[in-house]
């Protein structure tokens, strides 16, 4: 059994999805991908921000991503990270730090270091969906 738990706990590794910072920090190649638009397309952030801003916005923040968005450029393998954050009913003070703190993280954070670590800043109407639910918090 201790072979098995290895050989899973390798093939585990093997298979996760990991961020093109991954690939890059090991000197893998990465694949480009045939989009909607039929073109090929690396991971770059503005091709994720092409992909992931042809959406149908929801509530409470949420999108429904158009996963056969033929947008030029566009990398169509990507996906959201989510805050979530109680908009009211909670202590004022920890709502404010949440509120600035999800601020930095997708203001100053991301300008900073979200493409140098192979992720793709939140932009467009994207951007303006997260800025409107941060300023909810509170």
């Amino acid at each position: 059994t201790r072979c098995l738990k290895k050989l899973h706990s390798e093939m585990a590794e093997l298979i996760q999805t990991r961020e093109t910072s991954y690939a890059t920090e090991r000197k893998l190649n990465v694949a480009n991908i045939k989009n909607g638009a039929g073109e090929y397309v690396g991971p770059t952030a503005d091709g994720t921000a092409a992909f992931l801003n042809d959406f149908a916005p929801g509530a409470k923040g949420t999108v429904t991503v158009n996963v056969l968005s033929k947008a030029s450029g566009a990398y169509p393998i990507a996906s959201f990270s989510y805050g979530l954050a109680y908009a009211a009913g909670k202590d004022a003070e920890k709502q404010k730090a949440v509120k600035e703190f999800m601020t930095f993280v997708l203001g100053d954070c991301a300008a900073k270091y979200a493409v140098s670590k192979g992720y793709s800043p939140v932009t467009g109407r994207l951007a303006d969906i997260a800025k409107a639910s941060i300023n909810d918090i509170g």
